[in-house]
């Protein structure tokens, strides 16, 4: 069973359609790079799974549950974590304040007891992986570099233990060598068996980590596959991220 498929999704703000008849399938355990130009639709298509976007039509299965109707909230619970564009760390919260929002979907999951002892098991998880957040903990998230404002919002994320993880721009105004250690630990947690979605505009790390590749192009798919068919795909210039003309025979 494909852990998420997303079949014919239509959605966008206000009258104007950002995204038009997507549709894939990941299996656990895989993980989709979706690339394209800026306005390409790509961060729209996050918030469309994450449920922060309501689809206008189309429908979202997850680990065979359709989950379409259901808000962010819902989903965060049913499994689905969110690193959002810009990293929108609470800059007046302090790093354990803001790891302990991302445990509200774990929380509402199982209460009680066994709600506080999950908790224990999720900060015991990203200090494991992050081991400078436990002596950051009292510290004001204003106060990190925006490297470690990064990895704080992907380990806020990893808080509610999802099945699978959305990032959007995981690279997004980081220096080239903190965004290698940003991809370091993607594939750290990939090892791990997480399934995740990455949107990316302009580095080609996100085609070096993932097993499936999409590229959007005016809010539609403009091709999908294997990241090696993506590679080979005379109409794609490789690395092509970062520059102006992407996509050679796009619609314009």
């Amino acid at each position: 069973m494909s852990l998420i498929e997303l079949d014919s999704a239509t959605t966008g703000y206000g009258k104007s359609r950002a995204v038009e008849e997507v549709s894939f399938t990941i299996e656990q355990g895989e993980v989709l790079c979706v690339i394209g130009p800026n306005g390409a639709g790509k961060t729209t298509l996050i918030r469309a799974v994450s449920g922060s976007l309501p689809l206008w039509s189309g429908r979202l299965a997850f680990a065979g549950r359709d989950i379409t109707g259901l808000g962010p909230e819902e989903r965060a619970v049913c499994g689905v974590g969110l690193c959002p564009e810009g990293r929108r760390i609470l800059s007046s919260l302090t790093v354990r304040e803001n790891l302990l929002i991302g445990a509200t979907a774990l929380q509402r999951r199982c209460r009680g007891r066994e709600g506080r002892r999950l908790v224990g098991e999720a900060f015991e998880r990203v200090h494991e992986l992050f081991p400078w957040l436990a002596a950051r903990a009292a510290a004001s998230g204003g106060t990190l570099s925006g490297g470690q404002q990064q990895m704080l919002a992907i380990a806020r994320a990893l808080m509610s233990n999802p099945a699978l993880l959305l990032l959007d721009e995981p690279s997004l105004g980081l220096a080239p060598r903190i965004i290698d250690d940003v991809y370091a630990l993607l594939a750290k947690l990939r090892g791990g068996g997480l399934t995740m979605i990455v949107v990316e505009e302009g580095t080609s790390h996100a085609l070096n980590f993932a097993d499936k590749a999409m590229v959007m192009h005016g809010g539609r798919v403009f091709l999908q596959g294997t990241v090696a068919a993506i590679r080979d795909d005379p109409r794609v210039a490789v690395p092509y991220l970062g520059e102006e003309a992407i996509i050679a025979g796009a619609p314009r």
